[in-house]
């Protein structure tokens, strides 16, 4: 059984306006047991001449155990505008009107000489001048409209876990400590030691009153590049917590105590 990727130390309260959010998980995926990546909940997965998106459980790269299935979203010719993930979604559709947290986990090899970007869009389609949420990967450096770069914000051949908290509530939300504007987002990454930085802080959205109904990697121009990812939680109003990945040698220490989690998180969300 694969270990999930949120093995939250404690509820982190999240308040709109002094009124505490009602949690609603909308998607969850992990990949495991299916044929096609598009046999889950994602609906689309570009496979086009050189660009692969398929499963994989070679290597473990997320360190979840022999056998662990994730996705390799490969373009070796730089084919533009190759698309996985949820588009044009009723359930991704429930982002409007509050606040919501994306969390995956990603990990980008090196020397297959795929070295560009891979962007990370939340929006109403996979035009990119609809995306709200618009973040690139590139060989350790995140960029996103509207802030400068953050070069060295992630290690290649390193397995993180994605934080994307975003704001469409039309009033200031406060979560971890911090406050959150509307039409706004932070991104936080977490390294296997366990450790969260927030690395993007207060984005403005690069398209405002658009429809949140897609979430998806998508290729970019004729660059090549490449990208694994697993775990996906999408969640609307939901408790903030972020995103942990087991070390190889504490995986079987924090199996039972992450199951025993995942039990208490289900009964309160009924």
């Amino acid at each position: 059984m694969k270990l999930p990727q949120i093995i939250p130390p404690l509820s982190l309260l999240v308040v709109l306006s002094g009124t505490p959010l009602t949690a609603a998980v909308l998607v969850e995926e992990d990949f495991e047991g299916l044929t096609n990546v598009t046999d889950g909940a994602f609906n689309r997965a570009d496979d086009e001449s050189q660009v692969e998106v398929s499963l994989s459980t070679a290597g473990d790269p997320f360190s979840l155990g022999a056998g662990n299935q994730y996705v390799i979203h490969r373009d070796a010719d730089g084919d533009d505008g190759a698309v996985a993930g949820l588009v044009n979604s009723p359930t991704a559709g429930a982002l409007d009107g509050g606040l919501f947290s994306i969390n995956f986990l990603f990990y980008e090899p090196s020397g297959d000489g795929l070295d560009d970007s891979i962007l990370v869009r939340v929006g109403a389609d996979t035009n990119s001048d609809n995306a709200a949420v618009d973040i690139s990967l590139n060989n350790g450096t995140l960029n996103a409209t509207n802030v400068a770069a953050v070069s060295n914000a992630y290690a290649l051949d390193s397995s993180y876990a994605m934080d994307i908290v975003g704001n469409e509530s039309g009033a200031s939300v406060n979560y971890e400590g911090k406050a959150l504007a509307n039409n706004r987002y932070d991104v936080w990454l977490t390294d296997s030691s366990g450790s969260s930085s927030l690395v993007l802080s207060d984005v403005l959205f690069r398209s405002t009153g658009e429809t949140l109904d897609s979430f998806f990697f998508q290729t970019f121009s004729s660059a090549q590049q490449e990208i694994y990812y697993d775990n996906f939680t999408i969640t609307d109003n939901e408790a903030v917590v972020l995103g942990l990945i087991p070390e190889p040698a504490s995986s079987a220490l924090l199996f039972g105590g992450a199951i025993a989690m995942v039990a208490l998180l289900r009964r309160r969300r009924r």
